[in-house]
């Protein structure tokens, strides 16, 4: 395939590695497609864009009747994606080369991109391919801690919806999708999965996080048992890969940093454990003064967990 040798400069090098003439006509498309963007974002209703913001702030969905009507009422959600795939067609036809300047995502299958985000709270555009080829059925589904509404805008698909409560067996219901359908998922109780797409299914998809999110939870289906866990809050995920880094490099000069992460009450359960664990691993007798401590501590979570690795280790040392 012959690749224009402009066109492999601009997606190797970018606008900074083309010679002058043409890095001022890269910045001018990338000014098309921004002033685009801004001009589509302008023209919607500025009661939409106010009720966006309340919701990002706390506001509950019902309470905010412009949102509400988006994420329920079929010919609303229509009406703002087709407005949104007219401005941005009109902007490429007149740039071929531009992009469009929203943040995206693409697997197979799958592609989503994100139309509004402000805090915690992003409205976001979901479209399914029909994927070719049999589909297995998961055994396994992820629950998040995450508010998430979703109204059908065009395309069928078929699937499933989970519910989960902790010690029994996921409750799974088959759903049939198509436009107009919406749903609600309960934070960290309720997810749902696509199976399989008969026509490219559109969705539009109205998310918020809790400031402090709850871990994210990959349950088997067949028994409800919790066959994996991460962290919802991207800082804690971030404090407990660079908790691990510290026992990796044998950093006993953490210890004191450790311990005080361990014993910290507002901190993560899992960034907590993992701090005792690496004080374990640096040094024993440190490690044994925080489970001493953390077993101590009748209302503590860590406290029977502690108890029992105490346990287990005496055993195993006698």
């Amino acid at each position: 395939m012959r690749i224009d040798p402009a066109i492999r400069t601009l997606r190797d090098g970018g606008a900074q590695a083309l010679p002058h003439p043409q890095r001022s006509r890269a910045y001018a498309v990338q000014a098309h497609m921004a002033a685009a963007q801004r001009d589509w974002l302008e023209s919607q209703p500025a009661q939409l864009t106010d009720d966006f913001r309340a919701y990002a702030d706390g506001a509950e969905l019902r309470d905010l009747p412009c949102l509400s009507r988006l994420m329920m009422r079929p010919c609303e959600a229509r009406n703002l994606v087709a407005s949104l795939n007219t401005a941005m067609l009109a902007a490429l036809r007149h740039e071929p080369l531009g992009e469009v300047p929203f943040r995206f995502k693409m697997s197979t299958g799958l592609a989503t991109l994100q139309i509004l985000h402000c805090s915690r709270a992003v409205l976001s555009l979901a479209v399914y391919e029909p994927v070719r080829g049999p589909v297995e059925a998961p055994d396994t589904a992820v629950f998040v801690d995450r508010e998430q509404t979703e109204i059908v805008v065009s395309g069928r698909a078929a699937g499933v919806r989970h519910t989960f409560e902790p010690g029994s067996p996921v409750k799974t219901e088959r759903c049939d999708w198509a436009a107009g359908d919406w749903m609600t998922l309960t934070p960290g109780a309720e997810t749902r999965q696509v199976l399989s797409v008969k026509s490219a299914l559109v969705m539009l998809q109205l998310t918020r996080d809790p400031e402090r999110p709850k871990p994210s939870r990959e349950v088997l289906l067949a028994t409800g048992h919790e066959a994996q866990r991460a962290s919802g809050d991207k800082a804690a995920s971030q404090a407990l890969m660079a908790t691990a880094v510290l026992g990796a490099l044998g950093a006993t000069n953490a210890l004191d940093v450790l311990a005080e992460t361990a014993l910290a009450r507002a901190e993560e359960p899992d960034l907590r454990w993992e701090a005792v664990r690496q004080s374990l691993s640096l040094d024993a007798a440190a490690g044994k003064a925080l489970l001493d401590k953390l077993a101590a501590r009748a209302d503590d979570p860590l406290a029977q967990p502690a108890s029992a690795l105490r346990a287990h280790l005496f055993a195993e040392a006698a």
